[in-house]
């Protein structure tokens, strides 16, 4: 769990890796889908971000 006023939440993944996202900030949130998508077989990832200003946005990266 991330709290914060201002900055939000960056975050890298695997490709792979299955993403639940819960998060409220007046900056939004986005969850980039490339270079991979949700496997049946990675691993689970559940983020819950809370902020004011900045937003959470969660990257897909291969060998992460």
């Amino acid at each position: 769990m991330q709290f914060s006023l201002i900055g939000g939440l960056s975050a890298r993944v695997p490709a792979d890796a299955r993403i639940t996202l819960h998060a409220f900030a007046l900056g939004g949130h986005s969850v980039e889908r490339a270079p991979g998508s949700d496997s049946e077989t990675g691993s689970e990832i559940s983020i819950w971000s809370l902020g004011l200003r900045g937003g959470t946005k969660v990257r897909r990266v291969r060998g992460a």
